[in-house]
């Protein structure tokens, strides 16, 4: 099993290699639910999701909300933003 780690900036790598996959974004998405829900006693956190202007930002995003909502998160896009 690769990890993933975190740092100030984020997670980086390559779009298209770990740990960009659909199936670890997906997760990704599980987990970050599954920590709003613990750390803010309820069971449909709010997150706001943003992107940059890079193609890979439409599938990444989706993979993240399909974990998100598989895990009763709601969403609000802020759709292009500034990123660090």
């Amino acid at each position: 099993m690769q990890k993933i780690y975190f740092g100030t900036d984020g997670i980086r790598g390559n779009a298209d290699k770990f740990p960009f996959t659909d199936e670890t974004i997906f997760k990704l998405g599980k987990a970050i639910a599954k920590w709003s829900i613990q750390k803010y006693k309820t069971s449909s956190p709010r997150l706001l999701i943003g992107h940059d202007t890079r193609i890979s930002c439409s599938r990444i995003k989706q993979f993240l909300e399909d974990g998100l909502h598989s895990q009763g998160a709601k969403i609000t896009d802020a759709g292009v933003i500034p990123t660090p």
